[in-house]
This record gives C-alpha cells, structure tokens and sequence, in this order.
C-alpha cells in the first residue's frame, strides 16, 4: 500500500498550501488585496527591478502563461509596470511601481511573521537544515 500522508511530494505540497493560505488570509487581515503569487513578483522584482516577463517566470516557477495573467492584474492594482527595454523593442521589462515597493515594504513583516509562526519550535539549524535538504531534492529532480 502506498500512504499519501508519508510521501514527501504529497507532505511538501500539503505544506506549502497551508503556507500560502495562511500568508493570504494575513495579506487580508492587513487591508492587502495580495496573492502569494502576487507577493513573489513583488519580492523579485525588489531582488532586481527590469527583468523580462520570461525571466520573472523562471524566478517565480511559473509558466508564462500564469505569469502574464499575475502581472496584468498586478499592472491594474499599480503595483509594476512594462516598459519597451531599450537593447530589444519586442521585449518588455517588468519594473516595480512606487506602490508596488511601498506595498513591497509594507508586506515583509507580515511575511516575517508569518514565516515566525511556521518555524516555531525549530532551531535556526534546524531550519537551515531543512532548507539545505528542500534543496538537495530539488536539485536532484532538476
């Protein structure tokens, strides 16, 4: 017999949706009308502003389509915008908003706190060994 609840696929992806949900409903209970989805844009984009859509795909983990869909409706709220990149005219460079990096700032204690939560209990090696070994399984797969 195979248990779903000892697979680590199915323990990993069970997480990181409890993870997802609780760091919206905080969004929310903060006045923020973010996604998680939204939230990584933001965070990536404050990492390194005016990337492509295509690269900002790669960095959140998401296919182009869904990409596109999360920026456009971020681009509606004002939280980033496209430009024509200078070097290539049928490239456009996603860059933050001024509200999108006050949004950006406004949201990073409550992500804290919410990573603060999750962590409870767990050591700061702990964590970091389990951060060490996430990677280790994803590094095998890719």
């Amino acid at each position: 017999m195979f248990s779903l609840d000892q697979s680590l696929g199915f323990v990993v992806n069970r997480t990181a949706t409890c993870m997802r949900s609780q760091l919206m409903a905080d969004f929310e209970a903060h006045g923020f009308d973010i996604t998680s989805d939204q939230w990584l844009v933001l965070n990536r984009l404050n990492e390194e502003d005016g990337i492509s859509q295509k690269e900002l795909a790669i960095r959140v983990y998401k296919d182009k389509t869904n990409t596109a869909r999360i920026i456009e409706i971020m681009e509606r709220k004002g939280l980033i915008e496209r430009r024509n990149d200078a070097e290539d005219q049928r490239q456009r460079l996603v860059y933050l908003t001024a509200q999108g990096s006050s949004t950006y700032q406004h949201l990073i204690p409550i992500v804290r706190a919410a990573l603060q939560r999750a962590q409870e209990g767990f050591s700061d090696e702990e964590i970091s060994q389990l951060i060490s070994t996430l990677n280790r399984i994803y590094y095998n797969l890719t």
